[in-house]
């Protein structure tokens, strides 16, 4: 449903009613060199397989571990916000959660795909 951020970015709001999930989706206009951006807000409920460890992108349930490795060790987050936004941020991205063999992706690939 779209609406308008408290930041006045268009957001686009998608909840997964099987599961409570929510995920915001900002469009916003950026006054410097990068044009148009995304910024994409999670929300989990705490209730959600609350036995069980959910590791991902998005980090653990653990305050202070938004930055895991994919076999749960934390990574440093750096402290300076624009590391956050820029290429200290792609790098953990793919280094840590990059799919470089076919076999772990979640997708079916075509042959030489």
């Amino acid at each position: 449903r779209p609406s308008k951020s408290r930041g006045g970015a268009d957001r686009i709001t998608i909840l997964y009613p099987a599961t409570n999930f929510t995920v915001d989706v900002d469009v916003r206009i950026s006054k410097g060199s990068f044009g148009c951006f995304l910024d994409v807000h999670v929300s989990v409920p705490g209730n959600y397989r609350a036995d069980e460890t959910l590791l991902g992108l998005l980090g653990t349930r653990t305050p202070g571990d938004d930055w895991v490795a994919r076999d749960g060790t934390p990574v440093p987050v750096p402290g300076d916000r624009h590391e956050l936004h820029g290429e200290t941020a792609y790098e953990y991205c793919v280094e840590n959660w990059g799919i470089r063999d076919g076999d772990e992706s979640a997708f079916v690939h075509g042959p030489g795909e």
